[in-house]
Parts: structure tokens; sequence; C-alpha cells
């Protein structure tokens, strides 16, 4: 057979690799990636893939996938919203070495659409239980340069709150989208927003999201982006009232609904997949040469976190405490104050104020003791706690009462416990210079949800 004729025969067995769509390709990249991939030719956009064949998720149950659509007001025009919420899974060698294939992740697809079926704006987003920071990733934001329907720029202006407090410009559609991004990542007990800025230089596009309460702790890009955050009560507060009434996220059960029937890991293992630190150290200031050590443990099968504080110095203990978080409850209930063993606080430090000195009635400084309890309390604030909970063992004088009702604490009526708020005591009583050392509030706000689910 003739060399032309075995090469046709080969051109005609040869399966070539179908190019990605647009769609497939977004949800899991941004679009300045897939702009700059079109460009490409083929073969080279293929080789980019690093994978012979690319093939669009099918959605094989309808449930998997969630479609809301509502029609909604701009400043100039009567527009309808999107929101596309997918439900699947991240591999991850980290979740494999724990026995699981992968880790549940939503793709979020929030776009606004003109009468005529222009798309005018888009914002896109995941949630996924990966890291420690319980954080909402933006991964794309962006908005058509003109509509057909209306002329200058007023039609990408919103007409509630034009002007809000937080932000030099008014509120527009891409930024009302970001909210409802941050919405739907708080149904999933989300603290945070984060994403990546691709400034090209002239730092208008960070201090864009400056603008709108976004920070960066890091010195430089990484990859061409400067990683920023935020609060995600600061950033959802762009989402308009009348946009979030149409849509049903108040009877939406988001974490139930992204398992769905996958086997869901235990508490510890979610702990472990997340990479989160379970011990922090830190030397005192007084007294001299001693440390202070805050350790979390988990138990699976309640939902519980047990946190336990020691200040010891080379010699001895001096201060212990511990307590269980429930997280189901968005509460902390202290077991024990004082020393190991049902003991009391070491004597060389009872009464005794951070730098050493006595503690008089007068004097409203916070004992080692009390800032201990303030530590506890900042370390449960990790999960989101909200409430402070001890039972007052006092000899039957009342002294023991009255001190803790001088701390914050108010006594209940049902019970013989008494309370506070978990976020004020960790405010009052945790010394800065330790609160420096221990995770932020809410960066595992989404455990509540995760073992509510």
């Amino acid at each position: 057979m003739p060399l032309q004729l075995l090469w046709r025969n080969y051109e005609k067995s040869s399966v070539v690799a179908p190019s990605p769509t647009r769609e497939a390709w977004a949800w899991e990249n941004d679009e300045k990636t897939w702009a700059a991939c079109a460009r490409e030719s083929r073969l080279q956009k293929l080789r980019s893939l690093k994978c012979k064949t690319y093939e669009p998720k099918k959605d094989t149950s309808s449930s998997r996938m969630l479609k809301w659509q509502a029609p909604v007001r701009s400043a100039e025009l009567d527009v309808a919203l999107h929101v596309n919420l997918a439900a699947g899974a991240q591999k991850s060698r980290v979740a494999e070495s724990f026995g699981h294939r992968a880790i549940p992740r939503c793709a979020i697809h929030v776009w606004v659409e003109a009468p005529d079926g222009t798309q005018l704006a888009e914002a896109r987003g995941s949630v996924c239980p990966k890291n420690a920071r319980s954080a909402i990733h933006i991964h794309w934001v962006c908005r058509a340069k003109s509509s057909p329907h209306c002329f200058g720029d007023a039609w990408r202006l919103l007409k509630e709150q034009p002007f809000p407090p937080q932000a030099k410009r008014p509120w527009t559609i891409p930024q009302a989208l970001l909210g409802i991004l941050a919405r739907i990542g708080e149904t999933f007990g989300m603290a945070r927003v984060e994403l990546g800025a691709e400034d090209q230089g002239s730092q208008k596009l960070i201090q864009y999201y400056t603008d709108l309460g976004f920070s960066s702790k890091m010195a430089g890009k990484v990859f061409g982006e400067l990683s920023m955050d935020a609060p995600i009560g600061s950033v959802s507060a762009f989402a308009p009232q009348s946009w979030m009434c149409a849509l049903p996220l108040d009877s939406f059960n988001a974490w139930p609904w992204l398992w769905g029937d996958a086997e869901r890991p235990s508490l510890s293992s979610m702990i472990n997949l997340m990479a989160a630190p379970d011990t922090w150290n830190w030397p005192v200031q007084w007294p001299g040469s001693a440390e202070m050590q805050i350790r979390t443990s988990w138990i699976d099968a309640d939902a519980k976190a047990t946190i336990t504080a020691h200040l010891r110095s080379p010699m001895s203990e001096l201060v212990y405490c511990r307590a269980v978080c429930r997280l189901k409850q968005e509460s902390i209930r202290v077991i024990w104050l004082g020393n190991s063993g049902s003991k009391p606080v070491h004597a060389c430090v009872r009464g005794r104020l951070l730098d050493g000195s006595l503690r008089s009635d007068s004097c409203g400084r916070n004992t080692v003791a009390v800032c201990v309890l303030g530590a506890v309390a900042a370390a449960a604030r990790w999960f989101g706690t909200e409430i402070l909970e001890l039972t007052a063992m006092d000899d039957g004088c009342g002294k023991l009462c009255k001190y803790l009702q001088s701390l914050g604490f108010e006594q209940s009526r049902d019970s013989d416990s008494m309370s506070t708020s978990c976020r004020q005591f960790a405010q009052d009583y945790c010394p800065k210079a330790w609160r420096n050392h221990l995770p932020p509030d809410a960066h595992l706000a989404m455990l509540t949800k995760l073992c509510n689910s």
C-alpha cells in the first residue's frame, strides 16, 4: 500500500479531542483565561489544558443543580436575575489519605440579562471546605460596556441606596452580584470573601476593591494576582434587599443539598482536610519564663470541641482551664478553671494582675486567671461561638457569683449556670498581645452549618 494512502487512512481513523465549550471552561477558570486560550490554535489549546479530551460535566440528577430566576429592577431597566448553583466534588490527596475521594464543592454563577436576553453582568464564585478560612472564593466579576436599551452608563446603576456610606461610588449591578455571592456564601456558614485582584499596574482595580472593604496582608502579587479578602457581612451589604427577597435563600438548606447522598466525613476528618491548627503557644510577660498554651481536640459523635488552656512555668502549672464547645448550639461551657485535678489556681498567681501586682477591689484590671478564661473565649470565637457558660461552685457565701457578675455574667433563671456573650468577654478580657497569637473570629464558623446538616 502506498505511503500516501496509509497516511490518509491514519487521518480518518484518528480521533481528535473536542475543544471545551466556553461554559464548561468557565466553571473551573475565569473568562480572561478562556479568552487567552481562544486565541491560540486548537492544538496549542489542548496542550494548555494538559488533557487529551475535555467534556463538559453533565447534570446526572436534577437535584444537583439549582436554578433560580427572578425579575428585578435596576435604576433604568427591568432585568432578569439568574442564579445557578452546581454541586460537585474536588479531588484532594489529603481527602484520600482520610478515606474520602473528594471534597464537596459548590460552583455559583450569578448574572443579569436584559429583556432581549443580552447578558449585562455576571459573577462567579465557589464554596469548598478545603481551608480553615471559611471563605467563599470569587473567580470572576464583569459587566458589558454598554446596553442597547439605555444611553450612557445609567443602566448599570442601582435604584436602591445609590450612595452607600462604605463606598465612594454609586452602587452598580456588578457590586450587587458580588453581594449576592456573599449572601449565598453566608448560607454555607462562610465568614469571609476572598479574590485575586489582577491589576495591570495602575492600582485602580486594587483601589476599587479597597473602597469595597477588601484588604491584603501580602507584600506583593503571586502569579500576577494580589490576594485580597473582606468580612462577608460588609460585602453582602451590597446586595439590594428587593433582589434578595426574590430569591428563596431563607428556605435553602445549603450543606444537606451540597452533600446529597455522598458519605460525609467525620468532624475530625474535616478539620484535617482544612489543615486547621490545633495548638498555639506563646511566652507571657509575667511570670518570667512562663508559657501559655491552648489546644483543641474534637469529639466526632457529639459535634463538640474541647479547648484546654495551660499557663505553665518551668517549675509548675499555674493556671488550667478546660471548656467544651458545642458547635450545634454555638455555645461553650467552662468545665474547670484553676489547676489540673480540680485544684485551685496556683498561689503565686492567685489575685495577681498580668504585671505581677496584686489586684485591689478598686482596680478594674484583669487577673491572670480571668485572662486565661478570656483566651479560651477568644479561641472559641474561631468557631463563631456566641454564648459563654459556666457554673459558679462557691461555698454558699455568694462572693464568687458577685465577682462573676462584675465580669459580665448573668444568672440563669432555670438553672444554676451563668452566661455571657462570648464575643464581648473575649474582647474585654483576652489581652491584645495574646489575641494576636490566636486564630481570627469565625474563620471556622461553617462548622456549625456542617454539623447541623
